[in-house]
C-alpha cells in the first residue's frame, strides 16, 4: 500500500486534519479535528501503521475462515 499522508489546517473551523490521498489529486479527512498542527502530522505519521496492522488483522481473520471450510 503506497498511500500517502499529510497535515492540513481547514479553514472553516481552523482545526488540524490528517488526510489520505485516494488517488489523483483527492484528499479526504482520516481523522477527528485536532487543535494542533504537531497532533495531525502525528496521526498522520502513524497511519501506515495501523494500516499495516488492520490488513494483517483481515489476513489472520480469512485464514481462520479458510481453516474452517
Amino acid at each position: 500500500m503506497n498511500t500517502q499522508y499529510i497535515a492540513r489546517q481547514s479553514p472553516h473551523d481552523e482545526l488540524w486534519y490528517a488526510l489520505g490521498n485516494c488517488g489523483g489529486n483527492q484528499w479526504v479527512p482520516i481523522s477527528s479535528g485536532y487543535r494542533t498542527r504537531a497532533e495531525a502530522q502525528d496521526h498522520a505519521r502513524l497511519q501506515p501503521r495501523a494500516d499495516a496492522a488492520a490488513l494483517r488483522e483481515i489476513a489472520g481473520a480469512e485464514s481462520e475462515t479458510n481453516q474452517l471450510d
